[in-house]
């Protein structure tokens, strides 16, 4: 006997009411912010930042990681090093970002690292 063109489709055990609230309760899954404890500490406490605006920050944050990163390692490479040293992150921050702010980036970065420096001061001489 030839079989018919009609498929047999079996019923789960659910009723159709009970799969749409189950469809209900699953969740989307949370996406990893990497930057965003860090994002938030530059918006002020009074003001907020929508889930949307939070992600396209942190976007842009791994972006620009990236770029640095990916620049710094060519020029690293360049200079037939296996080691990438803070000379060759600053000569890429100067390459990849405008001047104005490669500036102000490079001030920050030598502010962070004088603060890093004294706490270690601090700390190496509450050991002693």
């Amino acid at each position: 006997m030839a079989p018919s063109g009609k498929r047999l489709v079996k019923k789960s055990k659910k009723s159709d009411s009970q799969s749409q609230s189950d469809k209900k309760k699953r969740s989307k899954p949370v996406k990893d912010l990497a930057y965003g404890r860090y994002v938030r500490k530059v918006i002020p406490a009074d003001s907020m930042i929508s889930k949307s605006g939070m992600e396209i920050a942190d976007s842009f944050v791994k972006d620009m990681f990236e770029r640095i990163a990916g620049e710094a390692g060519r020029l690293t490479a360049y200079s037939k090093k296996k080691t990438m040293d803070a000379s060759h992150v600053i000569a890429a921050v100067k390459m990849v970002l405008p001047k104005g702010l490669a500036q102000q980036t490079m001030m920050s970065g030598a502010r962070a690292i004088s603060n890093y420096e004294k706490t270690l001061k601090k700390v190496s001489s509450k050991k002693k």
